[in-house]
């Protein structure tokens, strides 16, 4: 680990609902819940501590939350644009350092190893910061330091809300051990559950479990592995993002594949993850290319473009599908699937007025989708055609 290591975890406070705040100001100082319907089994995208002080959680269901704060304002996700606030607060991480990774819509990590001379100490660092963000998106922020992105992110979260937190190198070790084992990210219910069986209940009891004991309980990687990040340790850099040329996801099966349907679906879930990805950059796409591997290992592409860019994933998987009927015979057998999309351009909805109406619910519906992907993971919400198959048969 490199000594002199400093990074800056970011994580905005109760993002969804502050941004709501900012076009509603009666919401302000009550309880507020965003998230789905509770009738349609919705959960909560995010909770004011208002809420939080009843027990509502992220990704509680709807109808719980709603049972433990019923004076909660609800507000369905997906009402205000919180991709537009994201991005501010990215374009401000930047400003400060070029190493910024953003982990999500509404976190991300800075590096800041040889900054001090330009931006001060990182609590110094970490008070402007907040105090930029404040200026330019009224949004509030906490921020946690220290010699690796594992312990930052740790030491932002036991600072919320509105706080600030530096973990100095060779601290770490001695700032985990009181904490409960689900501070540590990556530690489930499940695993908690196993730990909590053999007696671990915070991280100092980890660190003193000692490896063989964990790497005999838990194999030998995984026990490893949870017991340098128990104390602290993490070799995990960070990682900006590059400026992409184009976006692509493909699927290589375990057994050749002739059925229809199966491609089908395949496809529609990889032109999610494109269509997501282009709208996590910021960028829409000119053509789309489906590309086709079959048992004898011949591989060939097809594209199409598109006048008007997209970033609509039915509309990205009605073009693909068409390229995949007029090229499939019927005893083709698949070994590889994928989909790509290229020229790609930040420009605005180049739209027409009679096509406006359509593309804005587009726009709002998968702002909404995206949001739950983001806290919840890619699988929690998917079209129809992806569920058909399971992508763990693919690699």
């Amino acid at each position: 680990m490199h000594r002199n290591r400093i990074v800056l975890h970011v994580d905005m406070d109760s993002f969804f609902v502050e941004v709501e705040r900012l076009n509603d100001s009666s919401l302000i100082g009550k309880p507020v819940i965003v998230g789905g319907s509770p009738e349609s089994r919705g959960v909560v995208c995010s909770a004011s501590y208002e809420a939080r002080r009843s027990g509502v959680r992220s990704a509680m269901p709807m109808a719980r939350a709603m049972r433990l704060c019923p004076a909660a304002v609800v507000v369905r996700v997906g009402t205000s644009d919180y991709g537009h606030y994201s991005r501010q607060v990215r374009e401000t991480l930047q400003s400060f350092s070029p190493l910024v990774e953003m982990q999500s819509i509404d976190e991300g990590y800075l590096d800041l190893t040889g900054a001090e001379r330009i931006h001060g100490s990182p609590m110094q660092t970490a008070q402007k910061l907040r105090d930029a963000i404040w200026e330019r998106v009224r949004l509030p922020s906490s921020c946690g330091a220290g010699p690796n992105k594992l312990v930052a992110k740790v030491a932002s979260a036991c600072c919320k809300p509105r706080g600030m937190l530096w973990i100095p190198h060779g601290g770490e070790a001695e700032f985990f051990a009181p904490l409960p084992i689900r501070r540590l990210p990556g530690i489930g219910p499940s695993l908690a559950a196993q730990l909590e069986a053999m007696r671990i209940r915070i991280l100092g009891d980890l660190q003193r479990a000692g490896l063989e004991r964990l790497c005999e309980a838990l194999g030998g990687m995984a026990g490893a592995e949870l017991f340098e990040r128990a104390h602290g340790r993490s070799q995990s850099p960070v990682c900006p993002e590059r400026e992409a040329k184009s976006v692509s996801k493909e699927t290589t099966f375990h057994r050749d594949v002739a059925d229809r349907d199966t491609l089908e679906a395949a496809l529609s879930r990889h032109c999610e993850h494109v269509a997501h990805r282009l709208r996590e950059i910021g960028c829409r796409a000119h053509t789309i290319q489906l590309k086709l591997r079959y048992a004898d290992f011949r591989t060939i592409t097809r594209s199409m473009h598109f006048d008007s860019a997209t970033d609509n994933d039915r509309e990205i998987y009605r073009a693909v599908k068409d390229l995949l009927i007029k090229e499939l015979s019927p005893n083709a057998r698949i070994r590889l699937i994928g989909a790509s999309a290229s020229g790609l351009t930040d420009a605005q909805w180049q739209l027409d007025f009679l096509d406006e109406e359509r593309r804005e619910k587009n726009r709002r519906l998968d702002q909404a989708l995206d949001n739950i992907k983001e806290r919840h993971g890619f699988q929690s919400i998917l079209w129809s055609e992806s569920k058909k198959t399971n992508e763990k048969n693919g690699k």
